[in-house]
């Protein structure tokens, strides 16, 4: 009960209305804050991740490598084949050679070469480091012909490199001046020519290459026979024979 003679308290309506106006600013104010703060967090973090598994499922590209296999024939080489040089037909003098010495079981012989044509991409400078290499397996050396076909000697590469499929491991060396690590650009590609030699056996080989870049990326490219492991066989229980245009017409010139 109020005093005698005291009027009654009256809530003040004005002051009331102004707090929940202040209320209702400070929750507005919060809301734009949050939103100008988190919003951007979220977005980055959603961009980041979007990113993220861009470039995991499709990294970038540092390093464009192309494998190739020339004939044998393009280097003054030949096939080692487990055939007697008198049951093996004699190949074409204008059709394809590789594929008569494929269906006749030819393997490449010792010093087949196998080419590699590099360039770095979007603008990058890359280092190849070194080349490692891998004998998927080993076996005796074939008995039967060694056939050398006398056509036109392959073209001489920027540089090269031999392998010592007989050591352990596999050595690698420079055959000219070029030594690893080398360095390619994006401005034009280089040939390297891998020279695979063994006297010890039947091999299946392949090899990686390993890289590094100019903003610090490191990789390892594999290197193979479209997924197969390169072959080479040894010379040294073959029978040599040479094949190619003598003063009888086309057919075997020595063995």
């Amino acid at each position: 009960m109020s005093a005698p003679g005291q009027a009654p308290e009256v809530p003040d309506a004005t002051a009331g209305r102004r707090r929940a106006r202040w209320t209702k600013t400070r929750v507005w104010v919060g809301a734009v804050l949050t939103s100008a703060v988190v919003i951007p967090l979220l977005t980055l973090g959603v961009t980041a991740g979007v990113r993220w598994i861009n470039e995991l499922l499709h990294p970038p590209q540092y390093l464009a490598v192309v494998v190739t296999v020339p004939s044998p024939v393009e280097f003054d080489n030949g096939w080692v084949f487990a055939t007697p040089p008198a049951q093996l037909p004699l190949p074409p003098e204008h059709g394809d050679v590789d594929r008569w010495a494929s269906d006749n079981g030819g393997i490449p012989a010792s010093g087949n070469v196998v080419e590699l044509r590099l360039q770095g991409l979007h603008g990058h400078h890359v280092v190849i480091q070194r080349i490692t290499v891998n004998v998927v397996s080993r076996a005796e050396p074939l008995r039967g012909a060694y056939v050398v076909l006398m056509r036109q000697k392959g073209p001489t590469d920027t540089y090269q490199f031999g392998l010592n499929l007989d050591a352990t491991p596999v050595a690698v060396t420079a055959e000219t001046d070029e030594k690893l690590p080398h360095t390619v650009s994006s401005a034009a590609p280089e040939n390297l020519r891998i020279s695979a030699v063994t006297t010890t056996c039947t091999c299946e080989w392949t090899a990686t290459l390993q890289w590094s870049a100019d903003d610090g990326k490191q990789g390892a490219i594999d290197i193979n026979d479209n997924g197969r492991a390169f072959r080479v066989a040894a010379t040294t229980r073959a029978i040599p024979e040479t094949v190619g245009w003598g003063p009888n017409g086309w057919g075997v010139i020595t063995g």
